[in-house]
């Protein structure tokens, strides 16, 4: 894959929000990628369900619905998170929509809540044009969303390339770990 190729090979650290159903399809891919020591690994939830209660999905994409729901979602998730050898203390919802009750939710169990500045290929759709008119947006300080799967739609090229155009202006990712440790970071802001 383009992008981890890129990420691996320039030495560029990144957190990745995976799934349940993500490591569970690629567990020996991810290890190998985590061997590298560049990568963090963050909670996405179990199933890629919607931080929202008292719905049944959003966007097309399944809901929790329930507090029930949600904790099922976040439990399971760092139980499979945990499985690539980390202890995941972000989680970043699907669709990066959160009632209300199911922030309050996460904070009160102890969630930072990962949030962005840029929604790099907005959901895996970004066209080639789009998106590199997104990574212009880029600034320092900044919190870069881009997906690393949907290698059926081409994204990860898509993404390789944009951030290899952010690269060019100067700017190097880093995870979330160095930021949080460098005090450039508000996990628990939301967009």
């Amino acid at each position: 894959m383009a992008l981890v190729d890129y990420l691996v090979n320039a030495r560029i650290q990144s957190t990745w929000f995976v799934t349940g159903v993500f490591i569970q399809r690629n567990a020996q891919a991810l290890r190998e990628l985590d061997r590298t020591g560049l990568c963090e690994w963050q909670n996405h939830g179990a199933r890629h369900h919607a931080p929202v209660l008292g719905h049944t999905s959003i966007y097309g994409v399944p809901a929790v619905n329930t507090v029930e729901g949600l904790a099922r979602e976040v439990l399971e998730g760092v139980r499979q998170v945990q499985t690539l050898g980390a202890i995941p203390t972000i989680y970043r919802g699907a669709t990066a929509k959160y009632s209300p009750a199911a922030l309050e939710w996460l904070l009160e169990h102890r969630w930072a809540v990962g949030g962005y500045s840029v929604a790099l290929d907005e959901g895996a759709g970004a066209s080639w044009g789009r998106m590199g008119a997104l990574a212009k947006t880029v600034r320092a300080g900044g919190v870069v969303l881009a997906h690393g799967n949907h290698a059926e739609r081409g994204n990860g090229a898509r993404v390789f390339a944009a951030l290899k155009s952010v690269a060019q202006r100067g700017l190097h990712p880093i995870s979330w770990r160095e930021a949080l440790t460098v005090g450039t970071l508000n996990t628990t802001g939301l967009r």
